[in-house]
């Protein structure tokens, strides 16, 4: 079809209906007579992956199998999954029919689980629709990753099915060790493990005093009640109380003031994540405790957060500084992994990357209280689990 064509030629946000109807040698009449606006065709061509979906569901398949069934599919219809994922937040034409299309794989995964929980072949734990909603959207990410050429520890997507497949042994059939009552023990105080760190909270009274400052507690006030979508430089100016010129004298747009803000938030969080990873299994309590503080953020960090992680695959500003915090944090279960227990089939590179993917879009899932990953402490219990028995395999 023309517009899964021009997709693989360019992004979503860029495409113009003319080029579509150019494409496909079609009327302006003719278009807007089946399709409402270009969104709409790409959720009709998200729809037809509902087919391959079937086959994930044939009695009999394995868990593995499906997943790489799954990444076949997706294969099949690179630049259209990967519109999706781009825009899975913001148009909700995609969003529905991409979490048509998921839930499909989600179900066909979670009754894979749960024959295998029936056989004995894999552990009691999670409700089976969670972990298979966590698989999937590490599925989803990480061949996201790939197909862009944004992280280059996970090459193609033979890669991703391979190092998610791993992933999946550990959530499915691993164990973690508890101690009575289902919560894991305080990590000590170590110095490669320090305390956790609070979030700070930017309100304009506590902002650093200067402009830029102002302007970025502005930005975490705004967010509270709108998205980074819906915000304006204008809102913004109006609410720092400077005008439009102060603005673009201290940063080139929105996007350039919100990816600085979402630097100075995140910093306390991947700092608190990368020393509990590198504190070591002694210390593997601690990244149970670092995801529920995550997922238990309100106010402005908890604003800032959900508007990065939900928008940074098509916001160049944002995504280059996000994926350096992301690779600071892979670095780390990098190195944890290739000290540790091994890494099987997959080398450290490709299932550290793959692990942080799968966490952080699971995450994000959680963060919009998704089907089957609304439930956060749930979730984070899950992740938690994943990245110990993963990392340290315990």
């Amino acid at each position: 079809m023309a517009t899964e064509e021009l997709l693989a030629e360019v992004p979503l946000q860029d495409l113009t209906v003319a080029q579509i109807i150019a494409r496909a040698e079609l009327s302006r009449a003719s278009f807007y007579h089946y399709f409402a606006s270009k969104f709409d065709v790409v959720a009709a061509l998200i729809a037809g992956l509902a087919d391959d979906a079937k086959q994930v569901t044939e009695p009999g398949r394995a868990l593995r199998a499906s997943m790489h069934r799954i990444v076949e599919s997706w294969s099949d219809h690179r630049a259209v999954t990967c519109a999706a994922v781009e825009h899975l937040y913001t148009e909700p034409q995609i969003s529905s029919a991409w979490f048509a299309v998921r839930d499909k794989f989600v179900a066909a995964l979670a009754a894979q689980i749960e024959r295998e929980r029936a056989g004995r072949a894999a552990h009691a734990g999670a409700p089976a629709e969670t972990v298979a909603a966590m698989l999937v959207c590490g599925l989803e990410r990480t061949f996201y990753m790939s197909s862009r050429g944004l992280d280059p520890r996970i090459p193609s997507p033979a890669d991703v099915a391979a190092a998610i497949d791993q992933l999946a042994v550990a959530a499915v059939r691993g164990t973690v060790a508890h101690p009575p009552g289902g919560s894991p023990t305080a990590a000590p105080n170590l110095p490669d493990a320090p305390n956790l760190p609070d979030t700070p909270e930017l309100t304009p009274e506590s902002a650093a005093p200067d402009t830029a400052g102002t302007i970025h507690a502005a930005i975490g006030e705004l967010l509270r009640t709108t998205t980074l979508e819906e915000l304006s430089v204008a809102q913004i100016a109006a609410a720092a109380n400077c005008s439009r010129a102060t603005f673009y004298f201290y940063f080139a747009g929105k996007q350039d003031a919100f990816a600085a803000l979402f630097t100075k938030i995140a910093e306390p969080i991947v700092a608190a994540f990368t020393g509990a990873v590198l504190a070591g299994p002694d210390a593997s309590a601690g990244l149970h405790e670092v995801l529920p503080r995550w997922l238990a953020l309100d106010g402005v960090p908890v604003a800032v957060v959900r508007n990065a992680v939900h928008e940074w695959p098509r916001r160049p500003e944002l995504r280059r500084v996000y994926l350096e915090a992301a690779a600071r944090i892979v670095g780390a279960l990098e190195s944890a992994i290739a000290q540790g227990h091994g890494t099987g089939p997959v080398g450290p590179a490709e299932l550290a990357a793959s692990l942080w993917w799968t966490v952080e879009n699971t995450f994000a899932g959680s963060l919009a209280a998704e089907r089957h990953l609304a439930d956060a402490e749930a979730v984070a219990r899950l992740l938690g689990d994943l990245l110990v028995a993963t990392v340290f395999g315990t």
